[in-house]
C-alpha cells in the first residue's frame, strides 16, 4: 500500500481550493452566497478568465459583451456559476504532457453524463435539496481513473487494451495490472484533499453491492447514473454492473418506465440542457 500511495502522490494534482471552498457555499442565504461566491473565484485570474469566456460564448450569448465576474453571476446565476466552477476545476486534473487525450475525452464525457444523470436521479427519487451534493459526487467518482492514467500510463495503456478485449470485469482488471483499483485511488486522493466523507465515499463504494456508508442513499444514486452513463455512452455493461443495476433500482424503487427512460429518451434531453453543452467542450 505505501508504493500504491507513493504513486499516487507523486503526480497528485495540487489540492483544489477554490473548488473545496465553493463545494461549502449553500445557496439558502442568496446574498451572503453570491457575494462569497464572487471573493472566492476572483483570486483565481485563470479561473475568472475561463468563467468569462464561457460567460461570453455562443450558449450564453447576450446583446452585450460580460466583461466581470459579478456581471456573469448576475446574468448567469449562482448555481450555474458554482456548477461551472467545479467543472472547470475538475477538467484542470486532465491534459498532462503525454496524456491520452482519446482517454480524457472519454472519461470526461462519462464523468459529465454520470454527475448530470445523478443530479437528475436525486431530483426524481425526492432529494432535491440534495440535487448539487449528487452532481458533485457523479463529477468526482471515477477520479481514481484519472490519477491512475497520470501516473502509470504505460500500465493505463495495457489496463485500456485488455479492457477492450474483453473476458475481465474492470476492476479484477485492475487488481491485476495495478494491484489496486480506481475505488481505492479515488478514496485516497480525495482524502488527501479533506473533500467530504459522502464524495470519498462515493469513489470507494460506486461498484459496491455492499455499501457500508452512512451516505448509502448518495452512493446508489451515484452507483446507478455511473452505469446509466455507460449505456447512454453506447458500452456494454458487464455482468456485474447490470447486478449493480438491478440492486440499485430496487433500491431507488425506480419504475420500469423510469428505467427506460434514462437508457432512452434521457440522452436526447441531456444533449440539449446548455450546462451540459457548455461542460463537454471544456476540456
Amino acid at each position: 500500500m505505501e508504493k500504491f500511495q507513493d504513486l499516487i502522490l507523486k503526480d497528485l494534482p495540487i489540492n483544489p481550493q477554490v473548488a473545496m471552498k465553493v463545494l461549502h457555499l449553500q445557496d439558502d442565504n442568496f446574498q451572503i452566497s453570491f457575494k462569497d461566491l464572487e471573493a472566492i473565484v476572483s483570486v483565481d485570474p485563470a479561473l475568472t478568465a475561463r468563467l468569462l469566456k464561457i460567460s461570453n460564448s455562443a450558449l450564453y450569448a447576450r446583446q452585450r459583451e460580460i466583461t466581470n465576474l459579478q456581471q456573469a453571476l448576475t446574468l448567469l446565476g449562482f448555481n450555474t456559476i458554482k456548477s461551472l466552477v467545479l467543472l472547470v476545476s475538475a477538467s484542470n486534473i486532465f491534459g498532462r504532457p503525454g496524456g491520452n487525450r482519446t482517454y480524457e475525452i472519454y472519461l470526461w464525457k462519462h464523468l459529465l453524463i454520470t454527475a448530470f444523470c445523478a443530479r437528475h436521479l436525486a431530483v426524481k427519487k425526492s432529494m432535491e435539496s440534495r440535487k448539487d451534493d449528487a452532481f458533485i459526487a457523479g463529477l468526482l467518482h471515477d477520479i481514481g481513473r484519472i490519477i491512475m492514467s497520470n501516473s502509470l500510463p504505460e500500465k493505463n495503456a495495457r489496463f485500456l487494451r485488455e479492457l477492450r478485449a474483453g473476458g475481465t470485469e474492470m476492476l479484477e482488471l485492475e487488481e491485476n495490472i495495478f494491484g489496486y483499483t480506481h475505488q481505492e485511488a479515488g478514496k485516497f486522493v480525495l482524502g488527501k484533499w479533506n473533500f467530504p466523507d459522502e464524495l470519498v465515499d462515493c469513489a470507494q463504494q460506486h461498484h459496491s453491492p455492499n455499501i457500508t456508508s452512512k451516505h448509502k442513499a448518495m452512493v446508489i444514486v451515484v452507483g446507478l447514473a455511473n452505469i446509466y452513463s455507460k449505456i447512454i455512452m453506447e458500452e456494454t455493461p458487464g455482468a456485474e454492473d447490470m447486478r449493480l443495476k438491478e440492486f440499485y433500482i430496487k433500491s431507488l424503487n425506480l419504475s420500469p418506465e423510469e428505467d427506460a427512460y434514462y437508457t432512452g429518451d434521457y440522452r436526447k434531453d441531456l444533449e440539449e440542457d446548455e450546462l451540459y453543452k457548455t461542460s463537454a467542450v471544456l476540456l
